[in-house]
């Protein structure tokens, strides 16, 4: 094994914040049991020589060549992380970088840690050039949230953490003791040596595991003082983390001049994989050309994201792959569905949206009556049936289920659909379920089919937020990785919240609007904060769940429910089903690209970032890749905090 010089310039602590022995920390090993055992207790491995030399030689060629090399980066300012390169968009760059994401030491990893499904958040090479200082000290799912108390609301919402507030007693856990299985797995593929001289990352062994992230002023120091370590690696090492493990860029000192690059640089190649249920960094759905796509394997079109899960990240209903190609434009001309969204909305008085915040906090629910006119809901009715007869007539529509048809992706058919989303009122409440930032999830109409069937016949007793994962006791292995969720284990044991006392918050709210007079919910009050979902047995028979209620909403009444509330509808008529969820979260449809250009074209700039295509924080962005339908045109992403 070659010996790296540089390690004589850095005194290993004996032990540090988290880990007592350091002893008996990971090394180098092509034991993919081994690795498994070092990520789980010291949260990374090291993967020995999972490039050969050669490769690491073609791939350090490859990565010069395309980023312009030396003269590319004179300009760069090198003293601190804003100035730190990267080549983005990976999976356009060719057949050898794609190879990478079917490796099968990877592949037995991410799945150790994230469970059988998994995609890709970021696929990017970060050039750590001579002379660029460390980051701050971090945890690369800083934005997930911590384990609610079941007695007090979260302190901070889910939509309104930000990377400085994150770092406060705000988004700190309560209970160590209970902390959120691993959602985010990153993958570093050392193209230079990994030596303290060029600024290795910093790693904190065991902090994975803490249920917290570094303070503030943890985070502001080099992590030394708390027994940071460098990852000293050669150049081919694969080595794997996970993402609540606290770590940050070193100081590239310009001493060690790589024998490839002929540069004193650190260069990887650096892939964020994430559970299903997680937004993509890069949405790649979007900035992965189709070229690329025609040619993948089933596996890599997985991980890139173009295939639903259950459900979520689809368009239209189906994979994106044929979602895209499916009827999406193919909308009725009755009433006002080309019109630009212009009808304004009352505002609600302070008590009544006091009474409505109070409600859904203490039981799950809320009602807002007369959240519409009558007339407006009864054009809801009339617009609703007449797009379902014109999918039904133009053979794209939904298959009728107990006599009942859905009309998804709402937005590209009409101002009246559209115009949903500017309620201020229904807005100021999901506002105060998820936070300041929210996405919509999706926006489906359930109308009365002419297929027949038992349209008195009750849906099953669900959740929005089935797929969030419950805490977990920070000694104890997870007994289901979230990536291996299905919505029959939903409602098992094996995903309930062990602890009495906390909790998932809420990370996703729903909002039915009820447009006639034949809709009723039956509802479990309490239920959001229960701790679980409903079972099989429960969900099959909710009239046989004690304490459940039956709701009967008037026309033009709003339902408002936190995510986690046990709810099952049952109507003959017609109501509009609208789910949001967190920025940090994966929306059930890809609106961006399911929203056609033409509903885009009209549509309110609030609209457009409730649809997701507002980066957040770097999520849901193009790391690189610019013009039409990605930086340019009505199809434009947004800028959004950094």
């Amino acid at each position: 094994m070659k010996k790296l010089k540089q390690e004589e310039f850095f005194e290993f602590p004996t032990r540090g914040l988290f880990i007592d022995d350091y002893s008996k920390l990971p090394k180098l090993t092509t034991d993919l049991e081994q690795a498994k055992s070092d990520i789980d207790f010291y949260g990374y491995c090291m993967l020995q020589e999972a490039l050969s030399p050669e490769q690491v030689k073609h791939y350090a060629a490859l990565l010069m060549e395309q980023s312009g090399g030396p003269r590319k980066f004179e300009g760069i300012k090198r003293p601190g992380p804003p100035g730190r390169a990267q080549l983005g968009n990976l999976q356009n760059r060719g057949d050898e970088f794609l190879q990478l994401m079917e490796h099968p030491w990877f592949i037995s990893i991410a799945r150790h840690v994230l469970g059988e499904r998994f995609i890709m958040q970021i696929f990017q090479c970060p050039f750590h050039l001579d002379g660029m200082q460390a980051w701050p000290l971090h945890s690369d799912s800083w934005w997930m949230p911590p384990p609610q108390r079941k007695s007090a609301p979260p302190r901070l919402r889910v939509g309104s953490v930000t990377r400085t507030n994150a770092l406060t007693e705000l988004w700190e856990n309560e209970n160590n003791d209970w902390i959120f299985p691993s959602v985010r797995c990153p993958a570093v593929w050392m193209i230079t040596d990994y030596c303290y001289s060029n600024g290795a990352t910093m790693i904190m062994p065991g902090s994975h595991l803490s249920g917290r992230h570094p303070s503030a002023g943890e985070a502001a120091g080099s992590g030394v003082h708390l027994g940071a370590i460098p990852l000293l690696c050669p150049a081919g090492t694969l080595v794997v983390y996970d993402a609540r493990l606290w770590h940050q860029s070193g100081n590239n000192q310009g001493t060690h001049i790589d024998p490839n690059l002929q540069q004193p640089w650190r260069v990887s190649i650096f892939s964020q994989f994430c559970a299903p249920q997680i937004r993509q960094q890069e949405n790649m759905t979007l900035t992965t050309d189709r070229s690329v796509i025609a040619g993948t394997s089933p596996q890599i079109k997985a991980t890139l994201g173009l295939e639903g899960w259950y459900g979520i990240g689809t368009v239209n209903g189906v994979s994106p792959l044929t979602g895209t190609e499916m009827g999406l434009s193919h909308m009725s001309c009755a009433g006002s569905s080309n019109a630009r969204p212009a009808v304004a909305w009352g505002s609600l008085s302070a008590e009544t949206l006091s009474k409505l915040i109070t409600e859904i906090d203490r039981l799950g629910y809320a009602v807002l009556e007369s959240g519409m006119t009558e007339d407006r809901a009864a054009n809801l009715v009339v617009r609703a049936h007449d797009q379902a007869q014109a999918e039904i007539n133009g053979g794209v529509a939904c298959e009728a289920i107990d006599g009942r048809q859905s009309v998804l992706t709402l937005v590209n058919k009409g101002a009246e659909f559209v115009e949903l989303l500017l309620h201020e009122g229904v807005n100021t409440v999901v506002k105060h379920v998820i936070g300041d930032e929210f996405l919509l999830s999706s926006a489906s109409a359930s109308v009365p089919a002419n297929a027949g069937g038992d349209l008195s016949k009750e849906g099953p007793l669900r959740t929005t937020q089935w797929w969030m994962p419950q805490p977990i006791r920070a000694d104890k292995q997870p007994p289901l990785r979230p990536g291996s969720l299905t919505p029959e284990l939903a409602g098992s044991e094996v995903w309930a919240s062990s602890s009495q006392e906390f909790i998932a918050p809420p990370v996703s709210a729903a909002v039915v609007w009820c447009c006639d007079s034949s809709t009723t919910v039956r509802l479990l009050p309490g239920s959001h904060l229960s701790g679980r979902n409903p079972s099989a047995v429960e969900s099959s028979a909710s009239h046989l769940v004690d304490g459940m209620i039956e709701l009967a909403l008037s026309p033009g009444s709003v339902l408002l429910l936190d995510g986690r509330t046990w709810f099952a509808t049952s109507c003959t008529g017609t109501l509009m089903h609208y789910d949001y969820v967190g920025p940090q979260f994966r929306t059930a449809e890809n609106n961006v690209l399911a929203t056609t250009t033409e509903a885009l074209e009209l549509m309110p700039h609030a609209v457009k970032e409730q649809l997701g295509f507002k980066i957040w924080f770097s999520y849901g962005g193009h790391f690189g890749k610019m013009g039409a339908g990605i930086t340019e045109g009505p199809r434009a992403l947004i800028d959004g905090p950094a």
